[in-house]
């Protein structure tokens, strides 16, 4: 006598399951719209810390480090947009 348990179907959707149960599946976001998402983190990072800079007359230099590394971002990104382009 053999008493092996009924195997148990795997309960999540399968992608096929998914689409025809009419769920949608998160798509994961190109390589470009990630390294923008990036870009944009960092612009506000070095815009944040310029004003700290400029607030503080102490931290001029960091105001001046913010602008640098501000300018050097969006430099960065317009290279690298142009070269996926073509």
């Amino acid at each position: 006598m053999s008493s092996r348990a009924p195997q148990q179907s795997d309960p999540r959707p399968q992608p096929s399951d998914a689409s025809a149960a009419g769920v949608s599946i998160p798509r994961r976001p190109a390589y470009g719209e990630d390294m923008w998402t990036v870009l944009v983190i960092l612009l506000v990072a070095w815009a944040v810390l310029s004003v700290v800079g400029f607030v503080f007359e102490g931290l001029l230099w960091l105001a001046i480090i913010g602008i640098i590394l501000f300018i050097g971002t969006v430099v960065f990104g317009l290279v690298r947009s142009r070269t996926r382009k073509g």
